[in-house]
């Protein structure tokens, strides 16, 4: 199975026109092109720096209803010269801050770490020989080696199959899996008529 981004327009492009539009080959990508389209890919997605997230983490804890309510009650006692009482109030909204920031914090990490421990491999083929690839290492053009039960990545163009049936219920519906076999097919059709491609989250 062959990756790409628009299913909708390569299901008609015979394999040989989608090598060299992919610029890839039955042998997959080589090694380099893989890093390169990766790099490529992260920068399209504008991943956000750890940084950038976190910074975004901590202000949102102070953007909640009850929170402004306690800054109006700072501003206010600032106001009215109560300010022992505005430092008290500041203190507090300060600490909570913190220790919800603090809590999602962990909460991500955990999570995180509960994601590499379930992330799925696939095999693709870099320098004409198989590989186990995570799912976001998966770019555009990558041949992929699909067995039983697995789940589809990427939209896929089917270029090899064998007793190939599909899962498609989460998109279509249709609870009975779906068989898929090479060759090509009209633009315009509906999904589960499209026989020679794979849509991204069905199961084999």
């Amino acid at each position: 199975m062959m990756t790409e981004v628009q299913s909708g327009h390569f299901c008609a492009v015979p394999v040989e026109q989608l090598y060299v539009r992919l610029k890839c080959s039955e042998r997959g990508l080589t090694a380099r092109e893989a890093v390169a389209r990766l790099k490529q890919q992260h920068k399209q997605l504008k991943t956000q720096s750890r940084f950038n997230r976190r910074m975004k983490l901590l202000l949102r804890q102070f953007f909640n209803p009850l929170v402004l309510l306690l800054v109006v009650a700072v501003i206010l006692s600032a106001f009215l010269g109560e300010s022992s009482d505005a430092y008290l109030i500041l203190f507090i909204l300060l600490i909570t801050g913190l220790l919800g920031f603090w809590q999602e914090l962990n909460a991500g990490r955990a999570f995180d770490q509960l994601k590499k421990t379930i992330e799925m491999k696939h095999i693709v083929l870099r320098d004409g020989k198989p590989v186990g690839v995570e799912t976001a290492g998966i770019v555009k053009g990558d041949v992929l080696a699909l067995v039983a039960g697995d789940i589809i990545p990427a939209d896929c163009r089917i270029i090899e199959s064998n007793e190939l049936h599909v899962n498609e219920s989460t998109l279509t519906g249709e609870s009975y899996p779906v068989e898929k076999t090479p060759g090509q097919t009209a633009e315009g059709l509906p999904l589960v008529e499209k026989h020679n491609c794979l849509p991204m989250f069905s199961r084999r």
